[in-house]
């Protein structure tokens, strides 16, 4: 049996569109697991919110004990 097709609102028509936006982004994200394929599709604002995200995670790892007890077991190796 065939539905029958009521008139959609243009609501209907952009939420089914940004619905299908969404599957497609997490399958994107599952199969290479990268929201993107081209670094360039990221704007400006996202690139910087991105960097400082990254920059605290950095400094949050360069912090932990381990990393300070890895950092001199590797410079007494080197010596």
């Amino acid at each position: 049996m065939e539905e029958i097709n009521v008139l959609e609102t243009p609501f209907d028509i952009i939420l089914n569109n940004k619905k299908k936006e969404l599957e497609d982004l997490y399958n994107l994200k599952t199969k290479s697991k990268k929201m993107t394929s081209n670094v360039n599709d990221i704007n400006f604002m996202d690139k910087q919110l991105y960097n400082k995200i990254n920059a605290a995670i950095d400094k949050k790892n360069k912090d932990s004990k381990n990393y300070k007890k890895k950092n001199e077991e590797n410079m007494f190796s080197v010596l």
